[in-house]
């Protein structure tokens, strides 16, 4: 199998082709596309790339410009231009593209929709109408594009380079005391969580044990629409920070508060292993935190 990267300077990015390249026993192939090697949301860059790959079996396109950056241009391009740029490419090759969005594309502010068939009992579903509060969010929707070659993924994840685990990092060798939101509730896992979840889902043999596994690899299709991967179960900000500062095996004082209400918890169709199993099972982490 021969699996396309976009976007494979970012965390998740890195991740996932470390992930692949853990299969190439098994005859995986992948090819890491850096934002230097070619730009998502330039057409004849991208067209250029994918015309010298036309055997891919599948591309991933985890590129992505985060709210922190403070470039809206650069937000827009990417989140929101980019992966309809590459679904117009990949499509006309006939390969399969797995775009990476986000749990932000809904609010989480409650009481959410609580009423109807689709009510949030344990988050959001993948029928439910999204309603992004910035402009982060309203990229990352506007790049959900909806084709018959086209998996939409949305997930949450955290890492040691951004995000809530640096922001713990930072606090760390401050020796802040910091508060910990206990009703914000969150449905993410590791990104390495995150990259293995994404290879066992193109797998044919990804839902059996690899001792198990066949030699070679055969690609499965995850078909079209929106896949939400996240925890069985939600927790809340403050079990997220305190689980980080265990896993580091570092101090932190936290303090509880429940001054923030925020519930982006997905409800899940692609199961993440929890944040502490991941952390736990995981030794790339320790490697980078």
């Amino acid at each position: 199998m021969k699996a396309i990267v976009f976007g494979a300077g970012g965390m998740l990015g890195h991740a996932l082709v470390r992930r692949l390249r853990q299969d190439k026993e098994r005859g995986v192939e992948v090819l890491p596309v850096y934002h230097r090697t070619a730009d998502v949301a330039e057409w004849s860059e991208v067209m250029d790339l994918l015309r010298s790959h036309q055997d891919a079996d599948v591309v991933f396109n985890c590129a992505g410009v985060l709210n922190t950056s403070h470039d809206s241009i650069a937000m827009v391009s990417t989140n929101a231009l980019g992966p309809h740029v590459l679904a117009a490419v990949t499509d006309s090759y006939g390969i399969p593209l797995v775009l990476i969005s986000t749990d932000c594309v809904f609010s989480g502010r409650p009481p959410g929709n609580t009423f109807g068939p689709y009510a949030r009992h344990e988050g959001y579903t993948t029928v439910h109408v999204p309603d992004p509060v910035d402009l982060y969010g309203r990229t990352k929707l506007a790049g959900e594009v909806e084709a018959p070659h086209v998996t939409v993924v949305r997930t949450s994840f955290v890492g040691p380079t951004h995000g809530l685990w640096a922001w713990v990092k930072e606090q760390i060798e401050n020796g802040a005391m910091v508060d910990g939101w206990t009703k914000a509730k969150w449905s993410g896992s590791t990104v390495w969580a995150v990259a293995d979840a994404l290879v066992r889902m193109v797998d044919q043999d990804g839902g059996v044990a690899p001792a198990e596994r066949s030699h070679g690899w055969a690609f499965r299709n995850p078909g079209p629409g929106i896949i939400h991967l996240a925890t069985k179960k939600a927790i809340s900000k403050y079990e997220a920070i305190d689980l980080i500062v265990t896993a580091i095996d570092k101090t932190l004082h936290i303090r509880e508060t429940d001054g923030v209400q925020l519930d982006r918890t997905l409800w899940s169709t692609y199961e993440l292993p929890s944040l502490e199993e991941a952390l736990r099972q995981s030794t790339a982490f320790r490697m980078t935190s």
